[in-house]
This record gives C-alpha cells, sequence and structure tokens, in this order.
C-alpha cells in the first residue's frame, strides 16, 4: 500500500512535470536591472548544471528557463537590451509568476522531482550560497517547503539540538 498522500504526489508530479518548488527570491528596488539578470541566468545554469533542465518529474527542472526567455541558449549571457525586450514582452501570467514589481520581488523558481531528502538539502544549500552572494542594492533568500524542510533537518541534527532532545526524552 502507498504511504498517504503518495499517489496524489505521483499524479502532481506527472502531470506538472515536478512534485514541488523551491525559489530563490530576489528583494530589489531595480527588478529590471540587467545585471541582476544576467546574475540570475548564471545561477540558474550553475544549479541545473549537468542536467538539461527539462521538467520529467525526476530530480531538478527549471519551469521558467531563463536562457530561453532571454534567447541565451547559446550560453553567453543576456545584453541589456535582451533583457528589457524580454521583460516588456512577457505575458502577464508569466510575469507575475516571476516578478511583483510593486514589492521589488523576483522569484526565480525550481521544480523538484523525486530527490531523497539528502539530494533535496544539498540542492536547497546550493541555492542558499547562491543567494548569499546577491548582488548589491538586493537581498535574496530561498523560498519553498524544501528549504523549510532542509532548514528543520539541519536545526534537528545539530549537536547541541540533540542533546537538548535527549535531555527532555530523559525528563519525560
Amino acid at each position: 500500500a502507498d504511504p498517504a498522500g503518495a499517489k496524489e504526489l505521483r499524479t502532481l508530479r506527472d502531470e506538472i512535470g515536478f512534485a514541488s518548488t523551491v525559489s530563490i527570491v530576489v528583494q530589489t528596488k531595480q527588478a529590471g536591472n540587467p545585471d541582476l539578470w544576467r546574475r540570475l541566468v548564471a545561477a540558474q545554469r550553475t544549479v541545473t548544471a549537468g542536467t538539461d533542465g527539462r521538467c520529467r518529474g525526476t530530480g531538478l527542472c527549471t519551469p521558467l528557463p531563463l536562457d530561453e526567455l532571454f534567447g541565451t541558449t547559446n550560453g553567453k549571457l543576456p545584453t541589456d537590451a535582451q533583457v528589457k525586450l524580454a521583460l516588456s514582452v512577457l505575458p502577464a501570467s508569466v510575469s507575475r509568476s516571476l516578478i511583483d514589481p510593486d514589492r521589488g520581488v523576483i522569484a526565480l523558481p525550481f521544480g523538484i522531482g523525486t530527490l531523497d531528502g539528502q539530494l533535496q538539502r544539498e540542492l536547497v544549500g546550493r541555492l542558499e550560497r547562491i543567494a548569499a552572494a546577491a548582488p548589491g542594492g538586493a537581498t535574496a533568500a530561498v523560498s519553498g517547503l524544501p528549504a523549510v524542510v532542509a532548514a528543520s533537518a539541519t536545526s534537528l541534527e545539530s549537536p547541541n539540538r540533540r542533546l537538548a532532545l535527549a535531555g527532555l526524552a530523559i525528563l519525560l
């Protein structure tokens, strides 16, 4: 028998190509800054290195490939003109899911298929290192359920936490 929710998770994964998402969320006053977008393109390439980035239900994917958005599938980073043009012609449905100009937020999503917990934590760790290197004038963080789970697991695995939990268990 399947664990509770496993069938629904497989159905979701099969229909949209991934089971969960994690995002690099950037807060900036310059959401249209081409230098920021070049960094995001480079970050997306770094995270998906070794994969084709397609969502097929396993591993990691990019539901919104920035190289395709900016027309930079040749490996070069987008020019200022490519960034400005692409952002100006984005369909509203895509634009709203990627950029909130009123709040100055950009959310770069990654789809996660059937990665085990350890691989998800490693992915979140890579994303956190990329987010920590946000350019001046911007702050970045990792969001999504896998990021919360990774933070919880890391917290539970810390030696101090283990001692506290063991002490609590002894008292109980």
